[in-house]
């Protein structure tokens, strides 16, 4: 049973890798041509991915909120939906905005929730929001408190703390584990895992480095494994 679980589990794997690879070469290059051809589509070149975007996105925001209300970046195939109303209004309608391909880059089907629409998501939703209400969010309370203290305690002593590395990135994934159940020695381990999953979703694909893909498929076995 075992080695069955195992086969499928990397024979999903690699149906991720080929339809991710495919879903690319839809959105850029087919997309590319066909635009190149005449269509005329507002487009853009913002990239969320850039460095300098990341460092400081407000100039390139403020330059989306002051055209289209749709815009196409043909060099990443993505479409870009700058204002709060309508992404609100397109978060609600999932005839015109399907999850079904997944929320990142890559347009690919995975058996998560968040790759779900209704009546599917609904369904899924209403088993995990029982652990998410107030009266269970309560009995985690001083677990939270306990690890934010053991940070803040850390941060206190370090000669140049930083809020975002040394408390942010450190909190979600600790109190995750607990919720697992994973041993304290563990801790590392799995936020290390996490990290290299992360690094590997929301990267430009054409700058993607392959210590970055061998990373995030190690950490993927790895996980599986756990």
């Amino acid at each position: 049973m075992a080695t069955t679980q195992t086969g499928n589990f990397t024979a999903n794997l690699v149906k991720v890798g080929v339809d991710s690879l495919g879903g690319v070469v839809q959105d850029t290059v087919i997309a590319r041509v066909k635009r190149r051809n005449g269509a005329n589509d507002p487009v853009t070149r913002f990239n969320p991915f850039a460095d300098a975007v990341i460092s400081n996105p407000y100039p390139a925001y403020r330059e989306l909120l002051a055209g289209p209300p749709v815009r196409y970046n043909p060099r990443l195939g993505i479409w870009i939906v700058p204002r709060f109303t309508d992404v609100r209004a397109g978060l609600r309608d999932h005839t015109k905005l399907s999850s079904a391909q997944s929320q990142s880059r890559f347009r690919v089907e995975l058996p998560m929730m968040i790759t779900k629409d209704p009546p599917d998501h609904t369904r899924l939703r209403g088993l995990v929001s029982r652990a998410f209400t107030p009266r269970a969010l309560a009995m985690w309370e001083a677990v939270i408190e306990q690890h934010t203290d053991l940070l803040l305690d850390r941060m206190i002593a370090m000669e140049a703390p930083d809020g975002v590395h040394d408390l942010a990135q450190l909190l979600p994934t600790r109190l995750i584990a607990s919720m697992f159940d994973i041993p304290e020695a563990d801790h590392a381990k799995f936020r290390s895992w996490s990290e290299a999953l992360i690094e590997g979703s929301f990267v430009e694909v054409g700058r993607r480095p392959f210590g970055v893909v061998q990373r995030m498929v190690r950490a993927t076995f790895a996980m599986r494994r756990y």
